[in-house]
């Protein structure tokens, strides 16, 4: 999983144009400078250049801050996948794109900017497009792109990204990689797009069982979480893929959706990565209880996981050794909590949002 210490390039440099909901322009939604599209080929030449050299950019502090904390980052994702995601053409041949903010979730570590039920929970409509500049440029690159990523917002809320991908150039072409939710997965495109793209894969985000599932995932429910997770499973088996953020939250639960996952998608892995905001969520706002009880749990779980899920999760028991209880953020985390409960609660006063 590690590179050369003096190895700070990035295949997504050169490879790969994303847009997100706000219509921002940059290499991967880590990258911590919007790059005016009009530019965008001579700037990120520059910076290719530059961790190509052994500059560790600034702009990169996302994948610097993952890899210092022992875990994947997507920059090392990219180099380990290089030659299934970039090898076959030069220039920009993969995507991230995203359309729009439009969410039937309100996820307890995400906002209005990227879920529109949130604006709507907090009395405010916020609502966030890629732009139809931004869109015709994607066209105009179209014709040389072979892997698209998709997310919103949520890719399964509306007819936005069915449409986008439906007419998408080099369809028959694509690796199709999917960032759902999965409760509002539409089977029938999953089956549709499986039989004509090139690969599809699918990256559930699911952060864990039962209640601790329910009350990250508002207002999903983990029945039907699980329904539609085995549905997409028996279609496309270990081209699934679980992406799993860990919070204090959901801490102690880990293990649990692990062994779910060994009983119903067993071919399929789980991708771990950190809420690093906001702080008050992350794993440095976690108890010394909630710690001790994930490290002993890994130190006495015999069940199978992939080397990837064995490195992260490594990483996170080292981390769990080392911090202790930060009491500045354990008040924020309550605060947080109590907040986000009071709002939900005063929605669903007014509405019954369970999907």
């Amino acid at each position: 999983m590690k590179t050369k210490s003096n190895d700070y390039s990035c295949p997504i440099m050169r490879h790969q144009l994303t847009i997100n909901q706000l219509g921002r322009v940059m290499p991967c939604c880590h990258f911590g400078e919007h790059v005016p599209i009009d530019q965008y080929k001579e700037i990120t030449t520059k910076y290719a250049e530059r961790l190509e050299a052994g500059e560790k950019i600034p702009q990169c502090n996302g994948c610097w801050k993952t890899e210092e904390r022992g875990l994947v980052s997507v920059r090392q994702s990219a180099i380990n996948n290089y030659e299934q995601n970039y090898a076959d053409n030069n220039g920009i041949n993969a995507m991230d794109i995203r359309l729009h903010n439009k969410c039937n979730m309100a996820c307890n570590m995400c906002g209005s900017y990227n879920s529109t039920l949130w604006g709507k929970i907090e009395g405010k409509e916020e609502v966030h497009t890629i732009g139809e500049t931004n869109l015709q440029y994607v066209y105009s690159l179209a014709n040389n792109v072979t892997k698209l990523s998709i997310q919103g917002g949520e890719s399964f809320y509306g007819n936005e990204f069915v449409n986008f991908v439906d007419n998408f150039p080099t369809k028959k072409d694509l690796t199709l990689d999917v960032f759902t939710n999965v409760v509002t997965t539409d089977i029938s495109v999953v089956r549709r797009w499986h039989n004509e793209c090139k690969s599809l894969l699918i990256n559930a985000s699911i952060d864990g069982t039962d209640e601790t599932f329910e009350y990250i995932r508002w207002p999903g429910t983990w029945k039907k979480a699980q329904r539609k997770t085995k549905q997409i499973y028996e279609i496309i088996g270990g081209r699934l893929k679980h992406f799993f953020a860990i919070q204090s939250a959901n801490l102690e639960n880990i293990f649990d959706f692990i062994e779910w996952r060994n009983t119903h998608t067993p071919d399929s892995e789980i991708v771990f990565n950190l809420v690093e905001g906001p702080k008050e969520l992350s794993i440095d706002a976690s108890t010394q209880q909630e710690r001790d009880n994930f490290i002993e749990t890994f130190n006495y779980y015999k069940g199978y996981l992939s080397d990837r899920e064995r490195y992260d999760l490594t990483a996170v028991y080292d981390l769990c050794k080392e911090l202790q209880d930060d009491e500045i953020l354990l008040n924020m985390r309550n605060v947080k909590n109590s907040k986000t409960n009071q709002i939900r609660e005063n929605y669903l006063k007014r509405n019954d949002p369970k999907i």
